[in-house]
């Protein structure tokens, strides 16, 4: 590989990475995670849309001191105990996305279902 090719090499890997990143997202199947019914949250939305979800501040009784991603689209962030998805709009059909709660006495799983609907415009 010449001087050019070594040195273009790392953006190229970037770029095909960056591609990868901005497809549609997948649909997870369910884990088998032990996720209580009072857990799981859902939730509607229209493709190309922003779907903006508040998580529980206190999961099982227990107090949530804070939350971790397991399993979120690439367009998807956690600030805290707010979740935000901006939706490809493309996206149809059901998505499950699923969390960590972290209490006192122990961590449990989240799980948001969201059927993405057709655009309303």
């Amino acid at each position: 590989m010449n001087r050019i090719g070594r040195a273009l090499a790392p953006f190229a890997l970037a770029a095909l990475l960056g591609f990868q990143a901005f497809g549609p997202p997948p649909t997870v199947p369910d884990p088998g995670y032990d996720i209580a019914a009072d857990t799981t949250l859902a939730d509607t939305v229209a493709a190309g849309a922003v779907l903006i979800r508040l998580l529980p501040d206190s999961v099982r009784g227990e107090p949530v001191s804070s939350y971790r991603a397991i399993v979120v689209p690439a367009r998807g962030w956690l600030v805290e105990r707010s979740f935000f998805w901006r939706v490809p709009s493309d996206a149809r059909g059901p998505y499950t996305f699923l969390f960590e709660a972290r209490r006192r006495s122990a961590a449990d799983s989240v799980r948001l279902q969201v059927t993405v609907t057709e655009p309303s415009w």
